[in-house]
């Protein structure tokens, strides 16, 4: 069967080439997600909101027991390495935190700043879409 270059992904041009790349992609996520959970260098957050906004919110200071001052917290304070979103369940997104850094100036660029006063402890961050992740890929 010819190539279709509209179809096949040939990176390596061998099965051997591909299996191999594969498998270091496999590593790789092995690395960042399972080790750095164990090690503490993953962070893990929860969206269940993204379904309806399409954002996700990237929470960067709070307002302890709403005490009236505010101090950095989530991403401003994070040891981690790897940011980690689980939307509704369904997604993960996975993200450095120098990258997810570069995308909440896209963010801020583009006045998506919020404040969220749900509890005791309101937080302000940013909205991120995932076109801001995308960009500061390339």
């Amino acid at each position: 069967m010819p190539k279709n270059s509209a179809f096949d992904i040939d990176r390596r041009g061998t099965f051997q080439g591909d299996l191999k790349y594969g498998k270091e992609g496999q590593e790789y996520v092995e690395n960042i997600i399972i080790e750095g959970l164990v090690k503490g260098t993953t962070e893990v957050k929860r969206d269940s909101k993204f379904i309806q906004t399409k954002n996700l919110y990237i929470e960067e200071q709070q307002n302890p027991l709403n005490r009236g001052y505010w101090c950095p917290s989530g991403v401003n304070v994070t040891k981690a390495d790897v940011w980690v979103h689980i939307i509704a369940d369904e997604l993960i997104i996975c993200t450095s935190v120098r990258l997810l850094k570069k995308a909440i100036k896209i963010g801020e660029n583009k006045n998506r700043q919020r404040t969220y006063c749900r509890s005791d402890n309101p937080t302000k961050g940013i909205l991120l879409k995932l076109e801001d992740l995308f960009e500061v890929c390339v």
